[in-house]
């Protein structure tokens, strides 16, 4: 009687693990779906960022050429560098 005591106590242990292992398993599924969420939103928001940088530099390009326009100093000019000397 006792032998078949310790072998059901041996068996209830050994059903208590499997549980908690299912119950570790199941928690990584979801661990592992919220993470491949979780990457499939950092691909999009880097692509989106990816155009937003781009449309910036475009705007700033523009403004920078407007900005840009050469403007000639009076001194660099041929009647100025006279009159100087």
């Amino acid at each position: 009687m006792e032998r078949w005591m310790e072998g059901e106590e041996a068996a209830e242990e050994e059903l208590r693990l499997l549980e908690a292992m299912n119950t570790v398993s199941t928690a990584v599924q979801k661990l592992n779906q919220v993470l491949a969420t979780l990457n499939r939103r950092t691909v999009e928001l880097s692509k989106e960022l990816g155009t937003a940088e781009r449309q910036l530099s475009a705007v700033n390009d523009g403004t920078n050429a407007t900005m840009s326009v050469p403007t000639i100093a009076p001194m660099a000019t041929p009647e100025a560098q006279r009159t100087e000397l």
